[in-house]
């Protein structure tokens, strides 16, 4: 889904830039805008044994949501913040086993965002962030969340913003280059652990687009 509607949008900058070639959208100093992005995210996978009767599966729902909010302190040079969640649900069941996990997340994630305009209603951005994000998850077996998790990105995600009016915008940010930091702590035989992560990469995969609405105040 979001691949196709990442094509789609690359359609409309195509045309408009092709169309548009003199007048550029600048947004201007002093605007104050408000905006967000939403993800949603579902998956199922079976496996059928032949000359069985024992099969697993297993299904996964994401959602997430971050609204933020921005000043821009000098045409088209924006800084911001966002405040948003996570959640996540795994179920499997193998052998008619069953086991279901769950997170919840919140994140903080402020911004610096350069504009380019790039035609009458496009306008190109490079965003430098800092993304914080604190997990817990949740068993079968509990009633509470437990073992958390802490997940910071600090890098660049280029996007564009494809406007509908002069206050109104679609906005799709597409990949990441910076470093990634995570560290995860869980319990096994009542000895606690922790594991971590640190790592730089390149990321165009369509796991890593975000769309999002944008208004300008």
């Amino acid at each position: 889904m979001k691949k196709l509607l990442l094509i789609t949008f690359l359609a409309i900058y195509g045309t408009s830039v092709a169309q548009e070639t003199e007048i550029k959208r600048v947004i201007p100093k002093d605007t104050w805008s408000i905006g967000g992005s939403l993800n949603i995210g579902s998956s199922k996978t079976e496996n059928f044994e032949v000359n069985q009767d024992d099969n697993t599966y297993s299904k996964n729902f994401s959602f997430g949501f971050i609204p933020k909010i921005g000043y821009t302190i000098a045409n088209d040079l924006t800084v911001g913040l966002g405040i948003g969640m996570e959640y996540a649900k795994s179920e499997d069941n193998y052998n008619d086993e069953e086991s279901t996990n769950k997170s919840l997340g919140y994140i903080i994630n402020p911004f610096i965002r350069k504009n380019f305009g790039a035609g009458k209603n496009l306008s190109l951005f490079l965003q430098a962030e800092g993304r914080y994000s604190l997990y817990e998850r949740k068993y079968s077996d509990s009633d509470s969340y437990e073992d958390p998790s802490k997940r910071l990105f600090i890098g660049l995600r280029p996007g564009l913003n494809y406007f509908l009016s002069n206050k109104i915008a679609l906005e799709a940010t597409i990949g990441s280059l910076g470093y990634n930091y995570s560290s995860y702590k869980y319990d096994i035989d009542s000895a606690s652990s922790k594991r971590e992560s640190n790592t730089f990469n390149f990321d165009l995969s369509t796991s890593n687009i975000n769309l999002g609405v944008l208004i300008l105040l």
